[in-house]
């Protein structure tokens, strides 16, 4: 296990912020996104705790919509015809 000091876990969390542009421009659930996650699931545990709040809650993110939401209509013709993309699409903005 790495012992963060608390200026080494700073500049972690700022990298690791510094790359949220970056990825919000690409798939969820990309390479990219899963090594990012990892990292900073990793820098929260050794930091705070596995039973942190911090930890927890950014664990327990799902990277998707969740609940129920429409697809389709006249706004939306596409999703009429192919309601996976639209599906996809809010997936990937949420």
């Amino acid at each position: 296990m790495f012992n963060w000091t608390k200026e080494s876990a700073t500049r972690e969390l700022k990298a690791l912020i510094d790359e949220i542009p970056d990825l919000m421009k690409r798939r969820r659930n990309c390479a990219e996104h899963t090594r990012w996650v990892f990292r900073t699931l990793r820098l929260l545990e050794q930091v705070f705790g596995q039973k942190s709040r911090y930890y927890l809650s950014f664990a327990y993110l799902k990277w998707s919509e969740s609940g129920s939401f429409l697809v389709g209509g006249p706004d939306d013709p596409e999703g009429s015809w192919n309601p996976q993309v639209v599906i996809d699409r809010r997936h990937q903005e949420t």
